[in-house]
């Protein structure tokens, strides 16, 4: 599968089906798709890499304080740019390392509240990771 998200119906936030041959990379393209529907224009260009670690009981609740992270990062500190993520699991946690490109935001288009956890799972279906992800605007 070539397809990193699709736009995906909701009557009033903005939904999104996001596609990963390995949960890292759903997580990249989960980014990925945050970054788009927010509607960034680039700023200056920076070289600084800002970093943070989260840990959750399941790949869901990781997933949803990583993209929120995300948003904060964006709308408060003014930063975006490129993922690069390692994902462990040390017991009965999941720990997520993020390393984002740290590039000065000129516009967002598009405020996101928050990531939901509204009909959240992460699902393996052949040889891919899918899920569901509505955000709250």
């Amino acid at each position: 599968m070539n397809r990193k998200f699709k736009l995906i119906e909701h009557p009033a936030d903005i939904g999104i089906e996001v596609f990963g041959k390995t949960i890292e990379e759903l997580f990249k393209n989960s980014s990925y798709a945050l970054f788009k529907i927010m509607d960034i224009s680039i700023g200056e260009k920076q070289e600084k890499t800002i970093k943070f670690s989260l840990s959750a009981d399941t790949l869901e609740e990781l997933l949803v304080r990583f993209l929120n992270e995300l948003i904060y990062i964006a709308q408060v500190k003014n930063k975006y740019g490129k993922v690069d993520i390692k994902l462990t699991k040390k017991q009965n946690t999941y720990e997520l390392k993020c390393f984002l490109q740290g590039n000065c935001i000129k516009k967002i288009g598009r405020e996101i509240k928050s990531t939901t956890y509204h009909n959240l799972e992460i699902k393996k279906e052949r040889e891919f990771y899918k899920c569901s992800i509505i955000f709250d605007l």
